[in-house]
């Protein structure tokens, strides 16, 4: 399951406005600008009534995620009052919302070399480290945000998203579950901690989890998905959806159980159905890569593959690491007769080779194999038998890809 960060909710509220209208005080106004480029001139420099007035104004923009045009206001900030941390702070999380990790990166760290101390910059940096997929630099940060501030459910949660990426599931098992002791509804460690155990295949632990936590606290939605994710790891999914839909009494705008419950619905051959969920976490989660991945493969299923397309190419903006989204985009585009793209896609998916999905069950074999069915249908035989004997190779018993091959060398023959 990929989560998409919102940073804002990490800074803002309390880390930044809050410390910005302490830390413009007399003393901050008169030494900041009496180092001013502009001189002494009154009618330029910013009294310390605009300067909160423009901090208000980058705060409510961010929390509308309006990040560009936060980015502007912040921009005219530091460069007013460039020895102030928080500013650069919320510069940082203006460009991380547009996904510039590499200039929110630089952002957080003009705030930590003003104030080292500063957990919610450290915090920033370790998000954005993890945007860039340099996750043992953003655990880095967010241990040293830690020291500063143990008690950070977030912050734990997100080192625990670090660490699934780099496949240390036991150690994100442990950051996620400290991230609950200390907020037991916190539903992103919820979707953490199932991740690490689903990853691991230990579907009847994460039933056992979510059933233990749902007697002592039957309100937690989290832990109702937990149970509806083991449920569906060992393909019960009749009985997810029971799981999911008690999640979803209890938060109803709770977008990775949408998503969740249209996987499981598809899994039903219940399409129309989890099209709906789809389309309903898409609304709630604009950015959720998952639910547009979901929405693709379903509409792709439906025989509507221009629609199909548009949605894997949403995802894909989302999200360009992932093997399975390829390998199905292709077989879209192979379902349109565009043999040639469709063969560059099971290239790339191929090429990237990370095959983990709770969607459907894929592997590169698969990808061989379809890539070598293209290459049948666009004639060129030799090559689909190559691609065939790619597959077979990496699974011995592929039945359809050894039956595909023998067809495409009697061609050969012919």
């Amino acid at each position: 399951m990929k989560k998409n960060f919102q940073p804002h909710h990490l800074l803002l509220k309390v880390a930044i406005a809050i410390p910005l209208f302490t830390a413009f005080d007399s003393s901050v106004l008169a030494q900041t600008t009496s180092q001013s480029p502009f001189g002494n001139s009154k009618s330029i420099l910013l009294s310390q009534s605009s300067a909160e007035d423009l901090i208000l104004q980058a705060t409510a923009l961010l929390n509308k995620q309006r990040y560009k045009e936060a980015t502007v206001v912040f921009d005219k900030l530091v460069g007013l009052y460039p020895n102030i941390a928080e500013l650069w702070a919320g510069r940082g999380v203006a460009l991380a919302g547009q996904k510039l990790y590499q200039e929110a990166t630089t952002s957080f760290d003009k705030a930590l070399q003003i104030k080292p101390d500063m957990a919610e910059a450290w915090n920033g940096r370790g998000i954005s480290l993890r945007g860039l997929n340099r996750y043992q630099e953003a655990i880095d940060a967010f241990d040293k945000s830690l020291q500063i501030q143990p008690n950070q459910a977030s912050t734990l949660s997100f080192r625990g998203s670090a660490l699934i990426e780099l496949d240390r599931f036991e150690e994100a098992f442990t950051s996620y579950g400290k991230s609950l002791q200390i907020q037991p509804d916190y539903t992103d460690a919820w979707d953490g901690i199932s991740d690490s155990l689903y990853r691991q295949k230990r579907f009847q632990d994460l039933i056992e989890l979510g059933d233990k936590a749902t007697q002592a606290k039957p309100n937690l939605a989290g832990a109702w998905t937990a149970r509806g994710r083991g449920l569906a790891g060992l393909k019960r999914h009749d009985e997810a959806i029971a799981a999911y839909d008690k999640a979803l009494q209890i938060k109803p705008d709770y977008a990775t159980v949408l998503t969740s419950k249209g996987r499981a619905l598809r899994r039903l051959k219940r399409l129309p159905e989890a099209l709906v969920l789809f389309d309903k976490a898409i609304q709630v989660s604009p950015s959720l890569f998952d639910a547009f991945y979901g929405r693709g493969y379903v509409l792709d299923e439906l025989k509507r593959y221009e629609e199909a397309l548009k949605a894997y190419d949403r995802a894909l903006s989302l999200n360009k690491n992932d093997s399975p989204l390829f390998h199905n985009r292709g077989i879209t585009l192979a379902n349109l007769k565009l043999y040639p793209q469709a063969i560059a896609t099971y290239d790339k998916a191929i090429q990237v080779n990370k095959y983990y999905s709770e969607l459907v069950e894929l592997s590169a074999a698969d990808s061989w194999y379809a890539r070598g069915v293209s290459l049948y249908a666009m004639r060129r035989y030799q090559d689909a038998v190559t691609s065939f004997d790619k597959a077979i190779a990496l699974r011995s018993n592929f039945a359809d890809a050894i039956k595909a091959r023998q067809v495409a060398q009697k061609w050969l023959k012919s």
